[in-house]
Formats: C-alpha cells, sequence, structure tokens
C-alpha cells in the first residue's frame, strides 16, 4: 500500500511541477491534461504541507549581446520578466521576485 501512495505523490509531483512550468492556471492545466481538480488541488496542498514544494525553478541561460548593458534576465512561467541593468541591492530583487510568482 505504501508504493502505491508513493507512486501516486511521485506522479503528482511530475504534474505539479509540468503544471508550473507551462504557464498555465491550475483549471485549464487540469483541462487540458484530464486530472480531476480537486484532487490536483489536494496533492499540492499535501506536497506543500510534507514540504515537498520544489522553491528552486530552472534558469536557462542565453548569451548576451556584447552591445546589452542587460545583466541578468529572468523570465516566470507566468510570462513575468525581470530584466536588471546594473547593481541591485538583494533586498529589492528578493521582493521583486516574490511578488511574481
Amino acid at each position: 500500500m505504501e508504493n502505491k501512495k508513493q507512486a501516486t505523490a511521485e506522479k503528482f509531483r511530475e504534474r505539479i511541477t509540468n503544471w508550473q512550468s507551462s504557464g498555465k492556471s491550475k483549471m485549464e492545466f487540469c483541462k487540458a491534461n484530464g486530472i480531476n481538480y480537486q484532487s490536483f488541488l489536494y496533492w499540492i496542498k499535501k506536497i506543500k504541507d510534507a514540504g515537498g514544494e520544489n522553491k528552486f525553478q530552472e534558469l536557462q541561460v542565453k548569451d548576451v549581446e556584447i552591445n546589452s548593458t542587460e545583466l541578468l534576465s529572468v523570465c516566470f512561467p507566468n510570462h513575468c520578466v525581470i530584466k536588471i541593468h546594473g547593481a541591485v541591492p538583494v533586498q529589492f530583487l528578493t521582493a521583486l521576485v516574490a511578488s511574481c510568482k
């Protein structure tokens, strides 16, 4: 029985990761993938409460044009983009990233 629970939890972890990178709302993602919306919400909460929430997001690094003053560009799944052109205090950057989640 424990293996079945672990397999289900792993399946939903993968689904949650796919949803986070899809840029879709939870409802849109569930409809597009034939997932029961209430079950999906249950597993998001269950995994988050168990400390299984993935707090890291893969970053794609692109070459910067030689003439560009852009030091860093971060694109979120929700299409929010942060472009940094100079020195920025860490506290400001932290607050900015948190507001785009």
